[in-house]
Protein backbone atom coordinates (compact mmCIF):
# COMPACT_ATOMS: atom_id res chain seq x y z
CA UNK A 1 0.00 0.00 0.00
CA UNK A 2 1.55 3.43 -1.16
CA UNK A 3 2.31 5.67 1.89
CA UNK A 4 0.97 8.53 -0.40
CA UNK A 5 -2.17 10.32 1.42
CA UNK A 6 -5.49 9.94 -0.54
CA UNK A 7 -6.57 12.25 -3.18
CA UNK A 8 -9.79 14.73 -2.21
CA UNK A 9 -11.68 12.85 -5.14
CA UNK A 10 -10.74 9.88 -3.45
CA UNK A 11 -11.66 10.82 -0.16
CA UNK A 12 -15.09 11.78 -1.11
CA UNK A 13 -15.94 9.06 -2.93
CA UNK A 14 -15.44 6.59 0.17
CA UNK A 15 -17.59 9.32 1.95
CA UNK A 16 -20.59 8.96 -0.17
CA UNK A 17 -19.88 5.48 -2.30
CA UNK A 18 -23.20 5.53 -4.34
CA UNK A 19 -22.52 4.98 -7.84
CA UNK A 20 -19.80 2.95 -7.32
CA UNK A 21 -20.91 -0.11 -10.20
CA UNK A 22 -18.31 -0.37 -12.26
CA UNK A 23 -15.76 -2.90 -11.23
CA UNK A 24 -12.93 -0.37 -11.77
CA UNK A 25 -14.91 1.96 -9.50
CA UNK A 26 -15.31 -0.84 -6.71
CA UNK A 27 -11.88 -1.69 -7.18
CA UNK A 28 -11.16 1.57 -6.17
CA UNK A 29 -12.71 1.79 -3.41
CA UNK A 30 -11.60 -1.60 -1.87
CA UNK A 31 -8.12 -0.51 -2.36
CA UNK A 32 -9.31 3.23 -0.61
CA UNK A 33 -10.70 0.96 2.36
CA UNK A 34 -7.54 -0.56 2.26
CA UNK A 35 -5.56 2.43 2.77
CA UNK A 36 -7.73 3.63 5.47
CA UNK A 37 -6.83 0.43 7.87
CA UNK A 38 -3.28 1.77 7.42
CA UNK A 39 -3.35 5.94 7.66
CA UNK A 40 -4.78 7.39 10.50
CA UNK A 41 -4.69 10.72 9.08
CA UNK A 42 -7.04 9.37 5.96
CA UNK A 43 -9.38 7.77 8.24
CA UNK A 44 -9.35 10.97 10.92
CA UNK A 45 -10.22 12.96 7.41
CA UNK A 46 -13.01 10.31 5.85
CA UNK A 47 -14.37 10.07 9.28
CA UNK A 48 -14.80 14.10 10.41
CA UNK A 49 -16.61 14.43 6.27
CA UNK A 50 -19.03 11.53 7.99
CA UNK A 51 -19.58 13.36 10.72
CA UNK A 52 -20.11 16.78 8.63
CA UNK A 53 -22.62 15.27 6.57
CA UNK A 54 -24.26 13.71 9.91
CA UNK A 55 -24.42 17.44 10.72
CA UNK A 56 -26.32 18.87 8.25
CA UNK A 57 -29.36 16.37 8.54
CA UNK A 58 -29.30 17.26 12.71
CA UNK A 59 -29.13 21.22 12.19
CA UNK A 60 -31.23 21.24 9.69
CA UNK A 61 -34.50 20.36 11.07
CA UNK A 62 -33.28 22.87 13.85
CA UNK A 63 -35.82 25.31 15.07
CA UNK A 64 -33.43 27.87 16.73
CA UNK A 65 -34.49 31.16 18.73
CA UNK A 66 -31.68 33.12 20.40
CA UNK A 67 -31.63 36.26 22.23
CA UNK A 68 -31.03 39.27 19.49
CA UNK A 69 -29.43 41.06 22.25
CA UNK A 70 -26.15 38.91 22.13
CA UNK A 71 -25.97 39.13 18.76
CA UNK A 72 -22.43 40.67 16.90
CA UNK A 73 -22.79 44.12 15.33
CA UNK A 74 -23.78 43.48 11.51
CA UNK A 75 -20.89 45.13 10.13
CA UNK A 76 -19.08 42.17 11.91
CA UNK A 77 -20.76 39.67 9.08
CA UNK A 78 -18.97 41.71 6.43
CA UNK A 79 -15.24 41.58 8.07
CA UNK A 80 -15.76 37.47 8.25
CA UNK A 81 -16.87 37.80 4.95
CA UNK A 82 -13.73 39.74 3.83
CA UNK A 83 -11.44 37.62 6.00
CA UNK A 84 -9.98 40.49 8.03
CA UNK A 85 -11.31 38.97 11.44
CA UNK A 86 -8.61 36.87 13.63
CA UNK A 87 -9.07 32.76 14.01
CA UNK A 88 -10.76 33.16 17.74
CA UNK A 89 -13.73 35.41 16.46
CA UNK A 90 -13.91 33.66 13.05
CA UNK A 91 -14.55 30.30 15.28
CA UNK A 92 -17.30 32.44 17.38
CA UNK A 93 -18.90 34.08 14.94
CA UNK A 94 -19.25 30.78 12.86
CA UNK A 95 -20.66 29.30 16.24
CA UNK A 96 -23.35 32.09 16.72
CA UNK A 97 -24.40 31.66 13.27
CA UNK A 98 -25.55 27.95 13.20
CA UNK A 99 -27.24 28.88 16.45
CA UNK A 100 -29.01 32.11 15.08
CA UNK A 101 -31.42 32.41 11.88
CA UNK A 102 -31.63 36.14 11.99
CA UNK A 103 -27.60 35.92 11.69
CA UNK A 104 -27.41 33.58 9.48
CA UNK A 105 -29.23 35.95 7.10
CA UNK A 106 -26.80 38.83 7.67
CA UNK A 107 -23.96 36.50 6.88
CA UNK A 108 -25.77 35.43 3.48
CA UNK A 109 -26.17 39.25 2.92
CA UNK A 110 -23.35 40.07 3.91
CA UNK A 111 -21.97 37.83 0.87
CA UNK A 112 -24.84 38.85 -1.22
CA UNK A 113 -22.53 42.47 -1.10
CA UNK A 114 -19.82 40.60 -2.83
CA UNK A 115 -21.38 37.95 -4.99
CA UNK A 116 -25.20 38.60 -6.35
CA UNK A 117 -25.31 35.21 -8.04
CA UNK A 118 -26.91 32.43 -5.22
CA UNK A 119 -28.77 30.07 -6.72
CA UNK A 120 -31.16 29.12 -4.11
CA UNK A 121 -31.78 24.94 -5.25
CA UNK A 122 -28.23 24.74 -5.31
CA UNK A 123 -28.00 26.22 -1.59
CA UNK A 124 -30.55 23.61 -0.49
CA UNK A 125 -28.75 20.36 -1.08
CA UNK A 126 -26.88 18.81 1.55
CA UNK A 127 -23.50 18.27 -0.71
CA UNK A 128 -23.52 22.20 -1.88
CA UNK A 129 -23.80 22.61 2.15
CA UNK A 130 -20.93 20.49 2.88
CA UNK A 131 -18.88 22.64 0.37
CA UNK A 132 -19.93 26.24 1.74
CA UNK A 133 -18.98 24.64 5.47
CA UNK A 134 -15.44 23.39 3.84
CA UNK A 135 -14.87 27.18 2.08
CA UNK A 136 -15.82 28.58 5.62
CA UNK A 137 -13.56 26.62 7.17
CA UNK A 138 -10.85 27.82 5.15
CA UNK A 139 -11.50 31.24 5.29
CA UNK A 140 -11.12 30.99 9.61
CA UNK A 141 -7.22 28.80 8.31
CA UNK A 142 -6.89 32.32 6.33
CA UNK A 143 -7.02 34.54 9.25
CA UNK A 144 -4.66 32.16 11.29
CA UNK A 145 -2.25 33.04 8.55
CA UNK A 146 -3.00 36.73 8.85
CA UNK A 147 -3.58 36.91 4.99
CA UNK A 148 -5.40 39.55 3.55
CA UNK A 149 -6.89 37.84 0.27
CA UNK A 150 -10.78 37.49 0.04
CA UNK A 151 -12.38 34.43 0.14
CA UNK A 152 -16.28 34.03 -0.89
CA UNK A 153 -18.63 32.80 1.00
CA UNK A 154 -21.50 31.04 -0.70
CA UNK A 155 -24.07 31.41 2.41
CA UNK A 156 -27.23 30.00 2.14
CA UNK A 157 -30.14 31.40 3.84
CA UNK A 158 -32.04 30.32 7.30
CA UNK A 159 -31.30 26.67 9.10
CA UNK A 160 -28.77 25.93 5.51
CA UNK A 161 -26.45 28.76 6.35
CA UNK A 162 -26.71 27.52 10.24
CA UNK A 163 -26.04 24.34 9.68
CA UNK A 164 -22.94 25.23 7.17
CA UNK A 165 -21.97 26.76 10.09
CA UNK A 166 -21.89 24.31 12.31
CA UNK A 167 -20.11 22.12 9.69
CA UNK A 168 -16.90 24.63 9.63
CA UNK A 169 -16.11 24.33 12.69
CA UNK A 170 -16.29 20.54 12.61
CA UNK A 171 -14.13 20.56 9.34
CA UNK A 172 -11.82 23.24 10.53
CA UNK A 173 -11.05 20.82 13.50
CA UNK A 174 -10.07 18.17 10.98
CA UNK A 175 -6.34 17.08 10.29
CA UNK A 176 -4.83 18.30 7.59
CA UNK A 177 -2.62 17.34 5.01
CA UNK A 178 0.90 18.85 5.59
CA UNK A 179 1.76 21.71 3.93
CA UNK A 180 4.10 21.10 1.45
CA UNK A 181 6.66 23.51 2.30
CA UNK A 182 6.32 23.31 6.01
CA UNK A 183 7.70 19.63 5.40
CA UNK A 184 10.20 20.72 3.13
CA UNK A 185 11.52 23.14 5.84
CA UNK A 186 11.20 20.56 8.72
CA UNK A 187 13.10 17.73 6.34
CA UNK A 188 15.81 20.89 5.99
CA UNK A 189 16.17 21.61 9.58
CA UNK A 190 15.99 17.67 10.63
CA UNK A 191 19.13 17.30 8.83
CA UNK A 192 20.63 20.36 7.56
CA UNK A 193 23.47 19.80 5.04
CA UNK A 194 23.32 22.69 2.95
CA UNK A 195 24.86 26.42 4.47
CA UNK A 196 22.37 28.20 2.35
CA UNK A 197 18.97 28.82 4.30
CA UNK A 198 15.79 27.80 2.36
CA UNK A 199 12.05 29.84 3.43
CA UNK A 200 10.56 28.78 6.57
CA UNK A 201 13.35 26.65 8.28
CA UNK A 202 13.98 26.88 11.93
CA UNK A 203 17.88 27.06 12.54
CA UNK A 204 19.76 23.97 12.62
CA UNK A 205 23.71 23.49 12.46
CA UNK A 206 24.81 22.23 9.56
CA UNK A 207 26.10 18.78 9.30
CA UNK A 208 28.96 17.13 7.13
CA UNK A 209 27.44 16.39 3.54
CA UNK A 210 27.55 12.89 2.74
CA UNK A 211 27.72 11.45 -0.66
CA UNK A 212 24.31 10.18 -1.99
CA UNK A 213 25.93 6.26 -2.84
CA UNK A 214 28.18 6.28 0.79
CA UNK A 215 24.29 6.44 2.21
CA UNK A 216 23.20 2.82 4.42
CA UNK A 217 20.22 2.30 3.57
CA UNK A 218 19.66 2.01 7.52
CA UNK A 219 20.08 5.66 7.57
CA UNK A 220 17.09 7.00 6.11
CA UNK A 221 15.51 10.53 7.20
CA UNK A 222 12.76 9.77 7.98
CA UNK A 223 11.17 13.65 7.51
CA UNK A 224 13.12 13.87 3.97
CA UNK A 225 10.34 10.61 3.28
CA UNK A 226 7.32 12.47 4.42
CA UNK A 227 8.59 15.66 2.44
CA UNK A 228 9.16 13.53 -0.53
CA UNK A 229 5.33 11.69 -0.14
CA UNK A 230 4.30 15.40 0.03
CA UNK A 231 5.55 16.85 -3.31
CA UNK A 232 4.13 13.78 -4.58
CA UNK A 233 0.63 14.17 -3.38
CA UNK A 234 0.62 17.81 -4.62
CA UNK A 235 2.28 17.24 -8.07
CA UNK A 236 -0.76 14.76 -9.07
CA UNK A 237 -2.40 17.63 -9.27
CA UNK A 238 -0.67 19.35 -12.28
CA UNK A 239 2.83 17.72 -12.88
CA UNK A 240 3.96 20.62 -14.68
CA UNK A 241 3.11 23.23 -13.19
CA UNK A 242 4.86 25.44 -11.37
CA UNK A 243 4.22 24.96 -8.18
CA UNK A 244 4.81 21.29 -8.51
CA UNK A 245 8.71 21.73 -10.28
CA UNK A 246 9.78 24.54 -7.85
CA UNK A 247 8.84 22.21 -5.23
CA UNK A 248 10.16 19.02 -6.54
CA UNK A 249 13.54 21.28 -7.32
CA UNK A 250 13.50 22.48 -3.58
CA UNK A 251 13.17 18.62 -2.63
CA UNK A 252 16.50 17.62 -4.53
CA UNK A 253 18.41 20.70 -3.62
CA UNK A 254 17.70 19.38 0.23
CA UNK A 255 19.90 16.37 -0.94
CA UNK A 256 22.59 18.26 -3.10
CA UNK A 257 20.60 17.07 -6.42
CA UNK A 258 21.03 20.09 -8.40
CA UNK A 259 20.88 18.81 -11.82
CA UNK A 260 17.31 17.10 -11.51
CA UNK A 261 16.69 20.60 -9.75
CA UNK A 262 17.86 22.58 -12.54
CA UNK A 263 15.97 20.78 -14.88
CA UNK A 264 12.96 21.19 -12.77
CA UNK A 265 13.27 24.91 -12.96
CA UNK A 266 13.80 24.33 -16.72
CA UNK A 267 10.39 23.48 -17.29
CA UNK A 268 8.95 26.58 -16.10
CA UNK A 269 7.50 29.16 -18.38
CA UNK A 270 9.71 32.08 -18.35
CA UNK A 271 7.31 34.91 -17.54
CA UNK A 272 6.86 33.20 -13.85
CA UNK A 273 10.72 33.18 -12.93
CA UNK A 274 10.46 36.47 -11.37
CA UNK A 275 9.27 35.13 -8.44
CA UNK A 276 10.76 35.39 -5.31
CA UNK A 277 10.49 31.33 -4.86
CA UNK A 278 11.83 30.99 -8.31
CA UNK A 279 14.78 33.32 -7.17
CA UNK A 280 15.28 31.39 -4.43
CA UNK A 281 15.29 27.88 -5.50
CA UNK A 282 17.60 29.05 -8.61
CA UNK A 283 20.14 30.31 -6.44
CA UNK A 284 20.38 27.77 -4.43
CA UNK A 285 20.74 25.23 -7.65
CA UNK A 286 23.46 27.19 -8.85
CA UNK A 287 25.18 27.94 -5.51
CA UNK A 288 25.24 24.14 -5.40
CA UNK A 289 26.63 23.68 -8.58
CA UNK A 290 29.40 26.08 -8.20
CA UNK A 291 30.13 24.24 -5.09
CA UNK A 292 30.41 21.08 -6.89
CA UNK A 293 32.59 22.72 -9.28
CA UNK A 294 35.29 23.61 -7.67
CA UNK A 295 33.71 27.34 -6.54
CA UNK A 296 32.85 28.76 -9.82
CA UNK A 297 32.67 31.96 -9.21
CA UNK A 298 30.80 32.74 -12.98
CA UNK A 299 28.07 30.49 -11.14
CA UNK A 300 28.28 32.04 -7.59
CA UNK A 301 27.50 35.69 -9.61
CA UNK A 302 25.04 34.57 -11.24
CA UNK A 303 23.40 33.16 -7.46
CA UNK A 304 23.90 36.27 -6.37
CA UNK A 305 22.27 38.51 -8.94
CA UNK A 306 19.07 35.91 -7.92
CA UNK A 307 19.03 36.79 -4.50
CA UNK A 308 19.80 40.60 -5.36
CA UNK A 309 16.57 40.30 -7.20
CA UNK A 310 14.58 39.57 -4.63
CA UNK A 311 16.50 42.20 -1.98
CA UNK A 312 15.43 45.17 -4.62
CA UNK A 313 12.07 44.23 -3.95
CA UNK A 314 11.84 43.27 -0.49
CA UNK A 315 14.83 44.41 1.04
CA UNK A 316 13.80 43.10 4.64
CA UNK A 317 14.26 39.06 3.26
CA UNK A 318 16.52 37.52 5.59
CA UNK A 319 16.50 34.51 4.29
CA UNK A 320 18.00 35.89 0.92
CA UNK A 321 20.39 38.48 2.73
CA UNK A 322 21.54 35.16 4.65
CA UNK A 323 22.23 33.20 1.34
CA UNK A 324 23.48 36.64 -0.62
CA UNK A 325 25.83 37.53 2.60
CA UNK A 326 27.22 33.48 2.35
CA UNK A 327 28.14 33.68 -1.14
CA UNK A 328 29.73 37.37 -0.91
CA UNK A 329 32.32 35.40 1.48
CA UNK A 330 32.58 32.58 -1.15
CA UNK A 331 33.59 35.16 -3.51
CA UNK A 332 35.90 36.69 -0.98
CA UNK A 333 33.81 40.32 -1.36
CA UNK A 334 34.03 40.50 2.78
CA UNK A 335 32.89 44.59 2.80
CA UNK A 336 29.82 43.13 0.96
CA UNK A 337 29.42 40.40 3.12
CA UNK A 338 29.57 41.93 6.26
CA UNK A 339 27.27 44.89 4.99
CA UNK A 340 24.77 41.80 4.39
CA UNK A 341 25.36 40.10 7.68
CA UNK A 342 24.90 43.93 9.47
CA UNK A 343 21.49 44.17 7.55
CA UNK A 344 20.54 40.76 8.34
CA UNK A 345 21.23 40.64 11.97
CA UNK A 346 19.06 44.21 12.09
CA UNK A 347 15.97 42.22 11.42
CA UNK A 348 16.35 38.21 12.65
CA UNK A 349 14.70 37.48 15.35
CA UNK A 350 15.82 33.64 15.88
CA UNK A 351 18.50 33.22 18.35
CA UNK A 352 20.13 30.01 16.34
CA UNK A 353 20.32 32.03 13.04
CA UNK A 354 21.71 35.37 14.70
CA UNK A 355 24.46 33.30 16.12
CA UNK A 356 25.72 32.03 13.32
CA UNK A 357 25.32 35.00 11.34
CA UNK A 358 27.29 37.00 14.39
CA UNK A 359 29.77 34.29 13.89
CA UNK A 360 30.55 34.73 10.13
CA UNK A 361 30.46 38.58 10.92
CA UNK A 362 33.69 37.91 13.59
CA UNK A 363 35.56 35.91 11.15
CA UNK A 364 35.44 38.79 8.57
CA UNK A 365 36.44 41.36 11.20
CA UNK A 366 39.62 38.89 12.39
CA UNK A 367 40.48 38.78 8.54
CA UNK A 368 40.32 42.61 8.64
CA UNK A 369 41.95 42.87 11.49
CA UNK A 370 45.46 40.39 10.51
CA UNK A 371 45.30 42.34 7.11
CA UNK A 372 45.97 45.55 8.71
CA UNK A 373 48.61 44.17 10.92
CA UNK A 374 50.18 42.25 8.29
Amino acid sequence: MSSEHLTEIQLQKLVDPQGATSPEQNSGMMSGLAHLRECSACAALVEGYRNAGRKIDSVKSLAIVVDRSKCPPEEVWLELVAGIVQEKEAMDLLRHCSECQACAQLLKEAEDGLEEEVVEAESASPEWQLKMAQRMAAQVAVSREQQRRKLTLWVPLGASAAAAAVVAIVLFSLPKPPDVEQTLAVAYSDERTLPLRIAGAQHAKLKQRREANQRSLFDTNAQMVKAQNAVSTLCKRDPEGAECLLTQAELNLLDWRYQPALTNLNKIKPELRDSEKYLLVHAIAVFEQAELSGSDPDLLGHAVSDLTKILQSNPHDAVALFNRALIYEKLNWMENAAADWLAFLSIEKDPGWREEAQQHLDLIQQKKNRASRA
